[in-house]
């Protein structure tokens, strides 16, 4: 059975851009991870996201010329209450 959280999260957003940039951010709310300090799950999620290697997302989306950079994290964006985790991706001009 799924859990329902007590806040809504959107399921849908339209985005209106002010800029030309080049970049997707993508913003996943979660538990918060503060009490988790001493096995820090974000980070394993960050590394395996953030890897630059062969096999990795990143070189996936470079091949495919998506993308030119990926950056994964949760820095400085958690509370007690919940926590975001953040996918950022500088995209190519095609």
């Amino acid at each position: 059975r799924p859990v329902t959280p007590s806040w809504n999260v959107p399921q849908r957003l339209q985005v209106v851009p002010v800029a030309q940039v080049h970049a997707l951010e993508l913003q996943f709310p979660m538990r918060e991870i503060l009490s988790l300090y001493k096995s820090k799950p974000t980070r394993y999620l960050s590394h395996l996201l953030g890897h630059e290697g062969v096999g990795s997302l990143l070189s996936l989306l470079k091949s495919k010329q998506y993308a030119t950079e990926l950056y994964a994290d949760d820095s400085s964006k958690s509370c007690v209450p919940f926590s975001i985790f953040t996918v950022r991706m500088e995209l190519t001009d095609s």
